[in-house]
């Protein structure tokens, strides 16, 4: 399969192949009697080298900063590979397709380094420039003395690519967002059945009940706050403009520390100068030192300000979650404020995730499943007069099955990416976006303020567990939060930076049939860097009452957009006449455009991704081009 070819769709789904790290192991015997080795019969101990080409290397899946996901076009960004499976097989047609034509043939091969997991670094890999192979195209590196059992015939390769160093974290949540995070299971097992690789969920502690989590206490003093506030004394019965005040209090929904606070800071501007009963309760409520304190000048007169102390700041990135997952509701049973951590109804056609829902980025991670070639003679001491791999694999030329002649072996197929990529860039398709209260908001391409930074890109539709192939079964329900954004990355015309989004393969989309099971929601994190309030998504109904959610200054805010697989009608497969009809395909990458035209259909709190109607605005370019680049307009 030639991997270098690309595709691209002008118009709706955008899926361009990745470019792949050729990654290939060869197996080159040392010893002439491969009949015991430590005790064991039937297995040969071999070198073993793994190559890459020059033109391939680096031009990866993309995901989060550009040295992570090694988007540099050079065999020097090439991260290496950590915790290295090779997994021999006996197959009876190639390579391996399921149970009913392969069965393990034996343990995983070690590679053999010196630390804990075998790590193919490129400081080892890259060898002297005399040599024509590793200088002009492609680069190999060799193991030595790793055991090979007879009769194998094919291997599955796993592997991930080596974590981004940093010098000074220690937060996992931090670390795993960087990097991505993956749960291997049954790779030392016999059925391939039994492997799969799964997501991890950024909050895991999800408890019974809707008012807190386990090892976290901002969510449950956030909740104690507001309901100590709601219940300050004569405040529920009160009338004018208190009441007012109360009945919008008790609307509140959006539970991060950033919306709470504003929501609190407005209602204590609203009554901190008053000196009734009512209103000095409420601001004795506010003013708890517990949760925050009051701003004074240099006459200790109240300023009107307020700052939140830590016990109920930073939620919920304290939890590694975006700010539109924690929601909150007041209920007036048991007169509570109460977090929502499970899947529930904030109004009309609106729902928000359980909080177990969110999971991190998929890390680069790799995967080959091949046959193999041998040869009765070793062969790593011919690399240096080749000039690429090809011509390496012309060495080999002694049958496909391991044997007590062989000497060295080769891996057939190259190593691909067993992950697919997303590819986002956001622009404002006109100079002054409007809310629904018609106020202007400059992006320009000459406003220096920057009103709208990126600060995530959320995903649906994932898959929590895919299998040995890391192909789902079925539609998902798992949201990605990456949030390991490209600097300079704003809302704003011209702007052309570009986030990278490592994602599960999803299912094929069917046209015809009612199944949108196969579309994907995007939805895109900003933060309202402005100084007015954005009176952003409400239903028909709610917008004739003036209910919006709105996005006080400082606040995150989003704007979702949908990938229709089906929009597809050039694209294909490579080396085939299939046309793509999947968001997401592993070893393909998927490059959208959403064009922003107004921020009507700003969200304070995230809904559920699951759902199928969800406020959009969208409008799609069906201009075609070679390949696959979706722009979709949010109105």
């Amino acid at each position: 399969m030639n991997r270098m070819n690309k595709i691209m769709l002008k118009g709706s789904l955008a899926c361009l192949l990745i470019p792949v790290l050729t990654l290939f192991v060869v197996a080159c015997s040392d010893y002439d009697n491969d009949l015991v080795v430590s005790g064991r019969t039937g297995v040969i101990k071999a070198q073993i080298s793994l190559s890459f080409s020059n033109s391939n290397a680096g031009k990866s899946v993309t995901r989060q900063s550009d040295a992570t996901v090694q988007s540099a076009q050079t065999v020097e960004s090439f991260r290496g590979i950590s915790g290295v499976k090779l997994i021999p097989f006996l197959t009876t047609d190639g390579n391996v397709v399921g149970t009913e034509n392969a069965t393990r043939n034996g343990a995983n091969l070690v590679l053999p380094v010196a630390s804990a997991k075998p790590t193919i670094s490129i400081a080892n890999t890259v060898a002297a420039a005399s040599t024509a192979l590793n200088s002009t195209a492609d680069h190999a590196q060799t193991y030595a003395d790793v055991d090979i059992q007879m009769g194998t015939n094919a291997f599955l390769f796993y592997g991930a690519a080596t974590p981004q160093a940093d010098g000074t974290a220690t937060d996992n949540i931090y670390i795993n967002h960087i990097n991505g995070a993956l749960a291997e299971s049954g790779l030392t097992g016999e059925s391939l059945s039994g492997i799969s690789f799964s997501h991890v969920p950024i909050a895991t502690d999800e408890t019974g009940g809707k008012t807190t989590q386990s090892g976290d206490t901002k969510a449950a003093a956030i909740n104690t706050y507001l309901t100590n506030i709601a219940k300050a004394s004569g405040w529920s019965s009160s009338t004018g403009n208190l009441k007012l005040l109360y009945d919008k209090f008790l609307l509140i929904t959006s539970g991060s520390s950033a919306n709470i606070q504003a929501a609190v800071q407005q209602l204590y501007v609203n009554v901190y100068r008053l000196t009734d009963a009512v209103s000095q309760a409420i601001v004795t409520a506010i003013t708890d030192v517990t949760y925050a304190s009051a701003g004074k000048d240099s006459e200790n007169n109240p300023t009107g300000t307020l700052t939140f102390t830590d016990a109920i700041s930073g939620y919920p990135a304290n939890i590694g979650l975006p700010d539109g997952a924690a929601s909150i509701e007041w209920n007036a049973t048991s007169s509570a404020f109460e977090t929502q951590w499970n899947t529930t109804n904030m109004g009309s056609k609106f729902t928000v995730s359980d909080a177990t829902d969110y999971v991190y980025p998929a890390p680069l991670y790799y995967f080959g499943n091949t046959t193999i070639s041998t040869s009765n003679a070793k062969q790593a001491s011919n690399y240096g007069s080749k000039s690429k791999w090809s011509d390496v694999l012309d060495l080999y030329t002694n049958g496909n099955i391991i044997t007590t002649a062989t000497k060295s072996v080769v891996l057939v197929n190259p190593i691909n990416y067993a992950v697919g990529r997303l590819d986002v860039k956001v622009l404002p398709s006109t100079d002054a976006l409007l809310d629904n209260e018609s106020v202007s908001f400059n992006v320009s391409s000459t406003n220096t303020s920057h009103l709208f930074p990126v600060t995530g890109v959320l995903v649906g539709n994932q898959n929590q567990t895919v299998d040995w192939q890391f192909i789902p079964a079925a539609a998902g329900g798992k949201t990605i939060y990456d949030c390991d954004i490209p600097s300079g990355m704003y809302l704003q015309k011209g702007n052309t930076v570009t986030n990278h989004t490592l994602c599960f393969e999803t299912i094929d989309d069917v046209e015809g049939t009612g199944n949108t099971d196969g579309d994907v929601y995007i939805a895109v994190e900003f933060q309202n860097n402005s100084t007015e309030t954005i009176s952003g998504y409400s239903t028909a109904a709610e917008l004739t009452g003036k209910v919006y959610h709105l996005i006080p200054p400082g606040c995150k805010f989003y704007l979702i957009g949908k990938l229709d697989p089906w929009a597809n009608t050039t694209a294909k497969y490579t080396g085939t006449e299939t046309l793509i009809k999947k968001a997401f395909v592993r070893d393909y990458v998927t490059t959208v455009t959403l064009s922003v035209g107004s921020l009507k259909n700003a969200y304070n709190t995230l809904p559920d991704l699951r759902m199928p109607q969800l406020e959009l605005g969208l409008s799609v370019d069906l201009s075609w081009q070679q390949g696959i680049t979706q722009t979709i307009a949010i109105e």
